[in-house]
């Protein structure tokens, strides 16, 4: 969606095509501007290019079943095949590959891709909605002394492993008291449970943006999230969801932008109740995680890929 927003800038039209669970996300933050496709699960590349879409395509693959034996077909139709990636674990048939791990170096394409594909890599390509860019220098001038009033938070929108209520006990087991929101998608195993607690709940917020410049502190997954609260200079907390966060959490603890909290199968209410005790505690040590990470992602990256995208074509 950042992305695409980004080529809307730049005069191109952008449409979406998936399953009907990718198309159930495209309408709840695209808010109807763009189109979408559904199609069948196992879909060939022939049928993606049934999309009714005329001029020069640039394909945009963000997909972790799909390797260049679909990828090589497309190019019988595509002007460029772009792909999206944070594993570095399979071949790829592709013009330029985007991977914003903050751990990832163009190196570890190496033999993954055609000598020829551009491989942009790192935090500088995360790819953050125009939101995000737009509050930064709103968000980055708050106090970062001011006490922690506000807590939003984000486990990710299908919170698969139920951290969102470890989390919320943990929150009440500090003993410290805060208004708590709480963003979570339509699909998540914890909604109606987390419905039940004393919190605010945003279920397929469109204004994730505007929920982060207002907090003092967050708590929440790796991935996207992460670089989002990092260009909002947003102090948190951050729990691991899946494997390929690991090295990205790692790097963010290390440059001291956020406290890791580790694996989501282990956290425990204390735990986060502790790590919160002592962050709220110390207004320097917020500061200082807050100007760590906003230096790490300013937001841009999506600009940055759609005029790499430009030169493709």
């Amino acid at each position: 969606m950042a992305l695409a927003e980004a080529l809307a800038a730049r005069g191109w039209r952008a449409e979406f095509a998936g399953n009907q669970a990718a198309g159930e996300v495209v309408a709840a933050l695209g808010a109807g501007r763009f189109a979408f496709r559904e199609l069948e699960d196992g879909a060939s590349p022939a049928a993606l290019g049934q999309a009714g879409t005329h001029g020069r395509i640039v394909v945009v693959i963000d997909h972790y079943g799909l390797d260049a034996a679909y990828e090589t077909p497309l190019r019988s139709w595509a002007a460029a095949v772009v792909v999206l990636d944070d594993l570095a674990d399979r071949p790829h048939d592709c013009d330029l590959l985007v991977d914003q791990t903050a751990d990832r170096a163009a190196a570890d394409y190496g033999t993954l891709v055609p000598p020829a594909c551009r491989v942009m890599a790192g935090p500088a390509n995360a790819l953050l909605r125009t939101d995000f860019v737009r509050l930064r220098p709103q968000a980055l001038a708050r106090d970062p002394s001011r006490p922690v009033r506000r807590i939003l938070v984000t486990p990710g929108g299908v919170d698969g492993l139920g951290v969102t209520p470890v989390i919320l006990d943990g929150i009440d087991a500090s003993g410290l008291q805060f208004a708590v929101e709480v963003v979570l998608g339509r699909r998540a195993t914890t909604l109606n449970e987390v419905r039940r607690r004393q919190c605010v709940l945003h279920v397929d917020t469109p204004k994730m943006a505007e929920l982060m410049a207002r907090a003092d502190l967050a708590v929440g997954a790796g991935g996207v999230g992460a670089y989002e609260r990092c260009c909002l200079g947003l102090p948190s907390l951050a729990v691991r969801v899946a494997d390929n966060q690991n090295g990205m959490i790692s790097m963010l603890a290390a440059a001291g932008a956020l406290v890791d909290l580790g694996a989501a199968g282990s956290l425990t209410a204390e735990a986060v109740a502790v790590a919160l005790r002592g962050v709220v505690a110390d207004s320097r040590a917020r500061a200082a995680m807050a100007a760590s990470a906003a230096a790490i992602c300013d937001g841009r990256g999506a600009e940055r890929v759609a005029e790499a995208m430009a030169m493709l074509i």
